[in-house]
């Protein structure tokens, strides 16, 4: 019987015995490469050879760079354009407390009674320093609340000048709007306006 050869010719077995010749020679490359590493490693040699010749490598001397003849403004701007390749920074979301209309009234009120002698506070001492705008428009809109329940008055002596608020005083017939009763949504007073 004769062997299948393949289109150029070339027997199986010619094909195997190639590959197995190709594959002897790579196992003794990497074992010369494996006996030379294992003698540099009795000799206490770590480190190893450079891949290119060191005549073939030329170093030039590096220029000298000074920030001497930078002015200031050069170095600013070169910090800008650095500081203009980096990512921007991720925004972080604070989550700050919300605080109702009518809570910001309670506290108001509640402040203004804790002043025995006096009834009266300033606009910008109810508010914490650097509040957010959220803060200070809830805190306006619960000095009006509290005027129109008749719980507070407010005064400003000038044009865009401070906000006075004031406990309201109680009369015979305001007990019960100063004590917080009555503070629907306001159709009890109807018939007042």
């Amino acid at each position: 019987p004769e062997e299948p050869r393949g289109p150029e010719g070339v027997t199986d077995e010619e094909e195997d015995g190639d590959e197995l010749v190709r594959q002897l020679r790579e196992y003794r490359a990497f074992k010369a490469a494996a006996a030379e590493l294992a003698a540099r490693d009795t000799l206490g040699r770590r480190a190893f050879a450079p891949l290119a010749s060191p005549a073939a490598t030329v170093y030039e001397a590096a220029a000298e760079r000074t920030l001497a003849p930078a002015r200031p403004a050069d170095l600013l701007r070169a910090a800008h354009r650095r500081l203009a390749q980096l990512p921007p920074a991720p925004r972080l979301l604070a989550l700050v407390p919300r605080v109702s209309v009518g809570e910001m009234a309670a506290r108001i009120a509640e402040r203004l009674a804790r002043f025995q002698g006096r009834d009266e506070v300033h606009f910008g001492h109810l508010i914490a320093p650097g509040a957010p705008r959220a803060e200070i428009v809830t805190t306006f809109m619960a000095i009006l609340e509290l005027v129109r329940r008749r719980r507070a008055e407010a005064h400003q002596e000038t044009l865009f000048g401070e906000i006075v608020v004031r406990r309201a005083p109680v009369g015979p017939g305001r007990a019960n709007v100063a004590a917080g009763e009555g503070e629907g949504d306001g159709a009890e007073h109807a018939a007042d306006d």
